[in-house]
């Protein structure tokens, strides 16, 4: 029996394209002014179609931020997700360290920026304004990107067991400033540097992070440092022994169909002694 080719739908090809080039220009406008900054008739213009014609497909610009923000993102989710439960399952939970699992986490969307085209180091730009902008990128955030992200905190947890609650989270706090920050490729270091360091060299960014960030942060959790704060007014809040030993161990598991997702389960756990 003879199969029949299906022949291909012109209109839904013309729509595809459309929709496509106006993500595109949005994508790359968004990343360079914020929502606020940009409006659908710029849109329009820089990808040569009536606005007419962004608003039957997108309906407003929020919408539209939306479409952008997510397109890439459950991408984002996935790589790091993976790259993490891979480390994990590569060296053994009790031969996990710092560095390795915030390498884990950093490696695969700055690979993304360095490989992938305009259009990843647009989105790249998009969600470090977004970490930056709290009227409008906070929750967007937070609605895209907690899974992973406590996940991550759930990994510090485990392999500092004794750490300061809010250490854990003050650690990707400073984690996840430095790496918006690098997406948003502002020019700074380049300045700054007088053309030695580029803003927008990921790789040169993603290999300096991990080392850096795991001494910090062993340093923070496991020594307890602090900056004397005497002079504030206030002290550090400090976690009891009864919050330490009642928090949850986070870890990951697949669902039905093949993502990822966190969970409660309690996994085997090694005490990390940082360097003085």
């Amino acid at each position: 029996m003879n199969s029949v080719k299906a022949r291909p739908n012109k209109k839904e090809e013309r729509r595809e394209v459309t929709t496509r080039k106006i993500l595109d220009v949005a994508e790359s406008l968004f990343g360079e002014r914020g929502l606020y900054g940009v409006t659908l008739r710029d849109v329009a213009r820089d990808a040569d179609v009536d606005t007419s014609l962004v608003h039957y497909y997108f309906t407003d610009k929020t919408a539209l931020f939306n479409a952008v923000f997510a397109r890439r993102a459950q991408e984002v989710n996935d790589m790091r997700m993976l790259s993490m439960l891979k480390y994990e399952t590569e060296v053994g939970r009790k031969n996990m360290t710092l560095e390795g699992i915030i390498h884990a986490w950093l490696r695969p969307f700055f690979e993304k920026l360095a490989e992938g085209g305009s259009g990843w180091r647009s989105y790249g730009a998009l969600v470090g304004t977004a970490n930056s902008s709290p009227s409008w990128g906070t929750q967007k955030m937070t609605e895209t990107y907690d899974q992973v992200a406590l996940h991550l905190i759930g990994l510090f947890r485990d392999l500092m067991p004794d750490a300061p609650e809010e250490d854990l989270f003050w650690s990707y706090h400073f984690l996840t400033g430095a790496t918006t920050f690098s997406l948003a490729q502002t020019g700074r270091v380049d300045a700054l540097s007088g053309g030695l360091c580029s803003s927008t060299d990921m790789k040169a960014i993603a290999a300096r992070m991990p080392p850096l960030f795991a001494e910090g942060i062993a340093a923070m959790c496991g020594q307890g440092r602090r900056a004397d704060v005497s002079n504030w007014g206030k002290t550090a809040r400090r976690s009891s022994p009864a919050q330490i030993a009642n928090r949850p161990r986070a870890a990951a598991k697949s669902n039905d169909d093949g993502a990822m997702t966190s969970s409660s389960a309690k996994p085997a756990r090694r005490t990390v002694q940082p360097k003085a």
